[in-house]
């Protein structure tokens, strides 16, 4: 999902950063000690020689000279494999530093330098295969796209090498570890903050290589290649947000074919497929649809009711299957099936420019709001039909897909860092039925799955019924306490919701089945300002969840209070000093703040921007 510049640019922060922690540390050495002169002035002269020619490796790939870059990189590993032996020279021949406090600084600076040295290693091997990709397929000085040939080859290229991408993953861990072994001291305070950067940056550069071979694998799926593939996307409206990201109002059906050179696409009103169901389908609809929303089945409109999208993703193929009969649709068995909400598509449109269709302009801000518009009462003014009325989705839809095809190579860059940061925020989900393709998405975590963790957990999961697209007009605020009481742990939740709105077409008042997901055993004591309870272990996702309704007027808000006892291994983490909390986002979902209280210490308040918020007390 990256490409080569952004490759090259963690490479080159990485670098940088670790020039800078080198450099300080040789300064203060040199000043304490002149002994060992002449080991010490080779261990200057090498570093700096390693930067330059690091660096100068870096101009020259990206300047697509690959024999000067490979050159430069081998005087550069060479340059630090003297360092370390110089260090090591220094370490055995100064008798100062068998002292414990030289010792520590000795290793913390070999550490250093042997990190310089896997880094060096890392960008020579990476630099070997970017050689051989060129020789395979012209990759910096195309005249053209790419055609079919060229992408299979890129794909057999991928897989032919995936045993050297483990290994720079491999050396970037022991990077990793290296780092990690350096001894807080007095030499490594000044630098401590350049240290912490270059972890970050390699953590980041890691990520991004174990992702990458996980896409290896998926492409020819992706791509329908050998064979063509068929997938469903839903398309999940947040604000009417539903338990994997929102209420399904329309799906598209593709088929892919030819690494993605034809792609067949059919946008459909998730009601062409429920309304020839009526009578046909018997599917009893979970408990709370029934009773708030006073229906007798279940509908595909409705399917995404499990928060673990792999679960609500099983249900939801059974169904379209079902429907698709019914309906007289043309199906396939699925290969895919993916979720996006409104933000995705939104970026998609801001990377591509504005899209005008029937005397609108359709840009990122103003997406959701007017399409809901035209799809809810606009279509009425255009003398279109209620059946008809979102066949709009399909025009816009196809002129997304045909511009995505013909993006430029830096629009490309962008498109990755919009995918990346969709699976981050859940804005794109992925449930594959393959399951060795499901395992990939897993370890993508894209796949939308209820995480399993052995210390205290915490999803709120809001469910929208019957509200309208009221969710657009809520304020979210969370806190969540800890308190010790009677020997026993209890965590205190305050959910307080605010309805900005009134009653339109597109609002009305805020209608709720609420569920909090908890570590499993947790045993709820009191609940306040809701109704219709139900508490309920979980073994499927090892958890216990309490649901609840409730509802909220318009220029209104409420404050739902839950207590409940945590299980009493939580309790014996705190005690201890290993408690960490899990806290999950629910896709789709909009929250204010999250207020954390830890037995009496300082709050922490945070936006959720992301998918899960860790956080570790001690």
């Amino acid at each position: 999902m990256y490409t080569l510049n952004q490759i090259l640019s963690y490479i080159y922060k990485s670098l940088k950063i670790l020039f800078i922690i080198l450099g300080s540390l040789f300064v203060l050495t040199l000043i304490i000690f002149l002994i060992n002169f002449n080991s010490w002035q080779s261990i200057i002269k090498n570093s700096y020689s390693a930067r330059d020619n690091l660096y100068s490796s870096l101009y020259s790939l990206l300047d697509s000279d690959l024999n000067k870059a490979q050159e430069q990189a081998q005087i550069a590993q060479y340059n630090f494999k003297q360092t370390s032996a110089d260090i090591e020279n220094i370490k055995n021949t100064n008798p100062f530093f068998s002292l414990p406090f030289l010792r520590k600084e000795i290793n913390n600076l070999k550490r250093l330098s042997q990190t310089g040295e896997l880094l060096s290693n890392s960008f020579l091997s990476a630099s070997d295969l970017i050689y051989q990709l060129e020789d395979t397929v012209k990759v910096f000085n195309r005249p053209g796209s790419f055609t079919l040939e060229d992408r299979k080859n890129l794909i057999a290229f991928g897989f032919e090498h995936e045993p050297e991408l483990a290994g720079l993953k491999a050396n970037l861990d022991l990077a990793l570890y290296n780092l990690d072994k350096i001894e807080n001291s007095f030499f490594t305070l000044p630098i401590e903050n350049e240290i912490t950067k270059l972890k970050t940056q390699l953590n980041e550069t890691e990520v991004l290589l174990a992702r990458a071979l996980p896409i290896l694998r998926l492409l020819p799926t992706l791509g329908g290649w050998p064979e063509s593939s068929h997938f469903l996307i839903l398309f999940q409206n947040n604000d009417e947000l539903r338990p994997t990201g929102g209420f399904i109002g329309s799906l598209a059906t593709l088929e892919v074919s030819d690494l993605g050179e034809n792609i067949d696409m059919q946008v459909s009103d998730v009601y062409h497929y429920d309304m020839p169901s009526i009578k046909h389908l018997e599917t009893n609809p979970p408990e709370p649809i029934a009773r708030y929303m006073g229906l007798k089945n279940w509908y595909l409109r409705d399917s995404n009711w499990s928060p673990d999208f792999p679960t609500s993703a099983k249900f939801i193929e059974q169904l379209f299957y079902q429907e698709s009969s019914y309906a007289d649709k043309q199906f396939h068995d699925l290969d895919a099936i993916f979720a996006v909400t409104p933000q995705f598509v939104a970026k998609l449109i801001e990377l591509t420019g504005p899209i005008e269709l029937d005397g609108e302009t359709y840009n990122a801000k103003n997406l959701q709001a007017l399409l809901q518009y035209q799809t809810g009462i606009g279509y009425r003014d255009e003398d279109i039909e209620s059946w008809d009325r979102k066949d709009i989705i399909q025009d816009l839809a196809m002129i997304l897909k045909d511009r995505l095809k013909n993006i430029s190579n830096f629009q490309t860059l962008e498109l990755f860092q919009i995918l990346d940061q969709a699976i981050i925020k859940k804005d794109l989900q992925a449930y594959f039925t393959n399951p060795q393709n499901q395992n990939l998405a897993q370890s993508l975590e894209v796949d939308g799955k209820i995480a399993s963790v052995d210390h205290d957990y915490l999803m709120i999961v809001d469910a929208n019924l019957a509200a309208f697209k009221t969710d657009a007009v809520m304020r979210k605020n969370w806190y969540y306490k800890l308190e010790k009481r009677d020997n026993d742990l209890i965590a205190n939740l305050y959910l307080n919701y605010q309805h900005d709105g009134g009653f339109d077409w597109r609002t009305t008042r805020y209608q709720s089945y609420t569920r909090i997901l908890t570590p499993k055993g947790s045993q709820l004591l009191s609940i306040e300002n809701a109704s219709d309870l139900k508490v309920e272990d979980n073994n499927e996702l090892n958890k216990t969840i309490i649901g609840f309704y409730f509802s909220v007027e318009p220029s209104q808000s409420k404050q739902i209070k839950i207590s409940y006892k945590l299980p009493d291994k939580i309790k014996n983490q705190v005690e201890d000093n290993n408690y960490k909390l899990y806290l999950q986002r629910q896709a789709g979902s909009r929250i204010n703040s999250f207020k954390f209280e830890f037995l009496n210490q300082p709050p922490l308040t945070n936006k959720l921007e992301n998918d899960k918020l860790i956080r570790i007390f001690k």
